[in-house]
């Protein structure tokens, strides 16, 4: 007799929804391995040959993980491209940490994790003394991130703002600075930078 396209039908999608189902776990698996082992690394010495071989194990799962349900899960697998991204730089792979942030904002710019690779890539640049794209990342995270809710926006906008004013302090524009660190106390009064900010204020 004759299988009814019905039954084909029904057969076929709780196969597709087993092996789903097998591929998520498969991916949560990895992606908590990943965390595993790379809280395993930060608690080594940094740069020793066990934490160097630990990231590397890590940046391994998460990538598959990544591959697995980065796009079935965008939430996961937006949080495991920032784990890739913050691994390089934990190993002070800048250059390459870069790429890996660029990646988040590229692929997952919806995502609670947006705001603070492009955060990271402002502080990458900062650290680098290039000051102008250190900048221009900074005021994007207030321009492109500060409407949206979450914790991570809550602190990286606040801290973004930060930057800048110091950064401006430190050139010697006391007015841009007095602007910003302002603005920052204005909008965070209750912010751990906004009590940075007011003594700098002091200071200038």
């Amino acid at each position: 007799m004759l299988m009814t396209f019905n039954r084909i039908v029904v057969i076929v999608t709780v196969m597709l929804t087993v092996a789903t189902s097998a591929r998520t776990d498969e991916c949560q698996d990895k992606y908590s391995d990943a965390m595993m082992t790379v809280t395993q690394a930060r608690r080594l010495p940094a740069g020793s040959p066990a934490a160097v071989a630990a990231y590397n194990e890590a940046i391994s799962a998460f990538r598959d993980s990544i591959a697995l349900c980065g796009q079935t899960d965008p939430t996961k697998g937006a949080s495991a491209q920032n784990c890739v991204a913050q691994a390089y730089f934990d190993l002070k792979d800048y250059a390459q940490a870069k790429k890996e942030f660029a990646t988040v904002i590229s692929n997952y710019n919806q995502s609670d994790f947006a705001d603070d690779a492009r955060f990271m890539l402002g502080f990458i640049e900062y650290q680098g003394k290039q000051y102008d794209t250190a900048i221009t990342h900074f005021k994007k995270v207030d321009t492109e991130y500060s409407a949206r809710d979450g914790a991570i926006q809550k602190d990286r906008v606040p801290y973004a703002l930060f930057m800048r004013g110091k950064y401006h302090a430190t050139i010697g524009d006391k007015s841009t600075a007095r602007k910003v660190l302002s603005e920052l106390i204005r909008r965070y009064p209750k912010h751990g930078k906004a009590g940075e900010a007011r003594k700098m204020l002091e200071e200038i």
